[in-house]
């Protein structure tokens, strides 16, 4: 069994970012606005520069 090794931080910071933009997208597709924009602003407090 393989073990996937530990992330540095920069990957980490990436797939959490990630994380809460895809949860932002679902969230707004489901007409949860508000909800969707604290994901997207925890998306951007995780990575200011992410890209859409």
């Amino acid at each position: 069994m393989k073990r996937k090794g530990i992330l540095n931080k920069d990957q980490s910071s990436i797939d959490d970012a990630n994380i809460w933009y895809n949860k932002a997208v679902s969230l707004f597709k489901s007409a949860r606005y508000n909800e969707a924009i604290e994901c997207y602003d925890k998306t951007l407090s995780i990575k200011s520069d992410y890209e859409v």
